[in-house]
């Protein structure tokens, strides 16, 4: 039986794949918008969630803790983030998207401020339970949604300009938290972060969503009126789950390497300031993965895009696990690592637009995004705990095969519902 191709339903024949990335339009004043967004994305992931990998090993000497134990508190704060996805999704289906992202934001940043004042590993985890929780309310996953929400398949061009911004959000804080815990120690750097997300990123959130939604929403069923929809729910329900799974994938890899980045440096008798240049520079990479995506967005299509995230991920962890000693294999290894992760924060919903189609697509994205974020928040654990038995060597070799894996779910669910974006226009 011939197999349909899928598009995404945003023109009558949708030739574009990665194409609709680089189209222009929207108003002057949702322009300011977007960018209050970018800057309150850069603010709120610098100050709720890298915060954790620069802070580990201060933690460590703090506590005395043992680094599986300290690495399960950010896994207990992804569960928390992906256990909160729905409630956000609720609050931004009754309009309440600039409450919900200011307020998540703000306290947020007074988890921690709290965060700085801990002393057993209860009140540890207690603190990053809390965080994770408002992580569901203000970061990407609520962001996007909402301006899809307002502007359906508009909103491509204002949700690449926002990763644009946001993928500097390590680069800030990776050296200004490290210069903070110097100057002033952990405890009061995390007080000082926590009153910027208050300050800064709260408004700024609040700003920009009422700025997109002034625009007024989006019908629905106005978007992807000719998209096919996959027949019956059983195909559907596989394809989702290889979907899930091969994102998954890529979330633990990505999780475990990150949050683990500066003691394997360390480790291989890299200087500390080595360590915080080569992360601080995951930002501008995942940046620049991003411009590429942009710029060649007529020219290749989304399905060759996607099996290029996979083979740079595979070969920024065979890298840093062969080459990890030199600082010349580091570079190369934030490179490949960091461009090919800031891809994929933009393939991850056009891959699923493609596949599964526009019906019921917040709900659909909202139950990936769990599955995502159950994948991250097991990483950081998972890698202290491989790193704990078999040492930093094992945990990147698992790395590497994980993005096969996934590579492997992405191939099967592209067997299933066809290549998404197949035409590169």
């Amino acid at each position: 039986m011939r197999r349909k191709r899928l598009h995404d339903g945003s023109g009558p024949r949708d030739r574009r794949g990665l194409d609709g990335l680089s189209d222009t339009g929207g108003q002057p004043g949702a322009a300011v918008a977007v960018f209050a967004l970018a800057v309150g994305q850069t603010l709120a992931w610098a100050g709720l969630f890298y915060v954790f990998p620069v802070l580990l090993l201060p933690w460590e000497d703090s506590f005395g803790w043992p680094r599986p134990n300290l690495t399960a508190a950010i896994s207990l704060a992804l569960l928390a983030s992906a256990a909160g996805a729905r409630v956000a999704g609720r609050l931004i289906d009754k309009g309440l998207g600039a409450p919900m992202m200011a307020g998540a934001a703000a306290l947020g940043g007074l988890g921690m401020i709290a965060l700085g004042s801990v002393q057993t590993l209860c009140q540890f985890y207690a603190g990053w339970i809390w965080i994770g929780l408002m992580m569901a309310g203000c970061l990407y996953e609520p962001c996007f949604a909402i301006l899809t929400r307002a502007r359906g398949m508009a909103a491509r061009r204002p949700i690449v300009v926002i990763t644009l911004v946001a993928g500097f959000a390590s680069t800030v804080s990776f050296p200004v938290t490290h210069l903070l815990t110097q100057a002033v120690g952990w405890e009061q750097a995390l007080r000082l972060i926590g009153a910027g997300v208050i300050v800064l990123a709260a408004p700024l959130l609040w700003f920009g969503v009422r700025g997109i939604e002034a625009g007024g929403i989006e019908a629905p069923g106005q978007a992807a009126p000719s998209r096919p929809e996959l027949s019956g729910g059983a195909a559907r329900r596989r394809v989702f789950w290889l979907i899930a799974l091969c994102f998954a994938c890529v979330a633990i890899l990505h999780g475990a390497v990150l949050q683990h980045l500066l003691p394997y440096l360390a480790e291989q008798d890299h200087a500390e300031g080595f360590g915080i240049f080569v992360a601080s520079l995951i930002g501008p990479m995942q940046v620049a993965g991003r411009l590429v995506l942009t710029v060649t967005a007529r020219r290749i299509s989304l399905h060759a895009m996607t099996m290029l995230v996979f083979v740079l991920m595979i070969g920024s962890a065979l890298t840093l696990l062969v080459f990890g000693w030199a600082e010349a294999g580091a570079l190369v290894f934030v490179l490949a690592f960091g461009s090919a992760y800031g891809i994929v924060s933009i393939l991850r919903p056009l891959v699923a637009r493609a596949m599964l189609g526009g019906v019921n697509f917040g709900a659909t994205s909202g139950a990936l995004s769990a599955v995502y974020l159950v994948g991250a928040a097991a990483a950081p654990w998972l890698g202290a705990l491989v790193w704990a038995v078999a040492g930093y060597g094992v945990m990147l070799a698992g790395c590497a095969a994980l993005a096969l894996a996934g590579a492997l779910f992405y191939v099967m669910a592209t067997r299933r519902a066809g290549k998404p974006g197949a035409a590169t226009g």
